[in-house]
């Protein structure tokens, strides 16, 4: 059930930041887990991260470029969420810690990024619209279950009426990682400055996904992480 509760972005930007600062070492760690590939690719190919030739400029690169982001975005968002709901006791919430919620968990991420990156090829404001519209698929993927395609419906009608504060707030965090980036370009740092500075922008935002997911549904930070169903109770849901 959906409790109507309203959002404001300066709420859940300064509830999000307190947990980001309560949690540092974990949550940023996690973080760095989702984005290992970024910081990689940085490695062994700076010129992507510092502006050189290489950089993506045709429209399937910049939007391939986007759907990577949001890739890795949703599945920092996960783990991010198993985090911050790991010493839950009471609640009607339970996220399956069942090796079976890896595939959704992707296919619900890969569905995202597409939708994402379509929204983008039509201009920045229609792809920040979306992503607002998404932004708690992958919370709400965990903490209830169902077709990771039917996640990002789930989200788009939690956040029906609440875009834009969310909005505002990705918009936000989209300026400061751009005025990162601009700034290692400005200072010829290491790539690598620039993507551990995005990350850190990334590890707010999805502190900020499952702070708004929980306001738009009423339930608190006391989640359970339920353990895995047994064998007897796999075949009393078949029957």
């Amino acid at each position: 059930m959906t409790v109507s509760r309203s959002l404001e972005s300066g709420s859940v930007l300064s509830r999000s930041l307190a947990m980001l600062i309560a949690d540092f070492p974990a949550l940023f760690g996690l973080s760095l887990l989702a984005w290992s590939p970024r910081i990689v690719l940085a490695v062994i190919w700076p010129e992507i991260e510092t502006g050189g030739d290489i950089r993506p400029t045709t429209i399937v690169g910049v939007l391939a470029t986007i759907a990577l982001a949001v890739f890795l975005a949703q599945i920092q968002t996960v783990l991010v969420a198993l985090r911050l709901w790991r010493s839950a006791s009471d609640s009607e919430i339970k996220v399956a810690r069942s090796s079976r919620l890896l595939v959704p968990v992707v296919v619900s991420a890969v569905a995202v990024s597409v939708l994402t990156a379509l929204a983008f090829g039509f201009f920045l404001i229609p792809g920040w619209i979306v992503l607002a519209g998404l932004f708690v698929t992958l919370p709400a993927l965990l903490a209830e279950g169902g077709s990771p395609f039917a996640a990002p419906g789930r989200s788009w009608q939690l956040m029906d009426g609440h875009k834009l504060p969310i909005f505002a707030l990705v918009l936000m965090l989209s300026v400061v990682e751009r005025c990162f980036d601009l700034l290692t370009d400005y200072l010829k740092l290491p790539a690598l400055v620039g993507v551990f500075a995005a990350v850190l922008v990334y590890a707010l935002q999805a502190v900020a996904a499952v702070v708004t997911y929980e306001d738009l549904t009423g339930h608190g930070p006391d989640l359970v992480l339920a353990e895995p169903p047994s064998e007897a109770e796999l075949a009393e849901e078949d029957r």
